[in-house]
């Protein structure tokens, strides 16, 4: 149990970087945009969703509460 436990703390102190390179699977692209609900018939309802295009490949929107 002590070898485990040896073991998860060097394999974390060793995965740790101070590299500031952040997400590189992603480009940071800005978004501003804005969603009419007049438009949009599905996210008028609790639990609707819809894409609208912007950002990489589209937005996702969720009505969460209604």
């Amino acid at each position: 149990m002590k070898k485990l436990l040896v073991f998860i703390f060097a394999f974390t102190l060793f995965s740790c970087s101070n590299s500031d390179d952040g997400n590189t699977f992603l480009p940071n692209v800005p978004v501003d945009e804005t969603v009419y609900l007049n438009t949009h018939a599905e996210l008028q309802i609790a639990g609707g969703s819809t894409t609208v295009p912007g950002g990489i490949k589209g937005i996702i929107v969720y009505n969460y509460d209604g």
